[in-house]
């Protein structure tokens, strides 16, 4: 009978502390929305930035495609990457400063001339960090 008890509690314990663990964190994500173009301009928001706390945007890159896969640029904020005699600038705007990716801040890609906007209108804006892709918002 005391065999029984001591397997019995056990098999409660075990169970228990499996469901009091802490549920796992979510995965890092960082929801945009987007404002859309303004001549030169694509503007994206950011709705809601998931699992992100630890992420400086100082270290975020990011990746601009057209609609094909055609990569147009890779690299930091404030960086320009010219492909094909276009120029493309991505550039983080943090509205409160905090080098973090937070609802409100914004996400501008530039395109220089003016006139090859249409080439990534239908592409794709990534945002990267630590190895991990956190983001992948339609240009349009």
């Amino acid at each position: 009978m005391v065999a029984v008890t001591v397997v019995m509690a056990g098999v409660l314990y075990v169970l228990l502390v499996g469901t009091l663990a802490p549920p796992p964190k979510p995965p890092a994500a960082i929801i945009l929305e987007t404002i859309g173009w303004d001549g030169a301009n694509n503007t994206a928001q950011v709705l809601t930035a998931t699992g992100v706390d630890a992420t400086l945007a100082a270290e975020a890159t990011f990746v601009v495609r057209d609609a094909q896969g055609t990569p147009y640029f890779g690299g930091s904020s404030g960086d320009t990457v010219n492909t094909g005699g276009v120029d493309v600038t991505v550039t983080f705007v943090d509205l409160n400063t905090d080098n973090r990716f937070t609802a409100g801040d914004k996400v501008v890609v530039h395109v220089d001339p003016e006139s090859a906007t249409s080439l990534l209108d239908g592409g794709i804006l990534e945002i990267h960090s630590g190895g991990q892709q956190l983001s992948s918002h339609a240009i349009a």
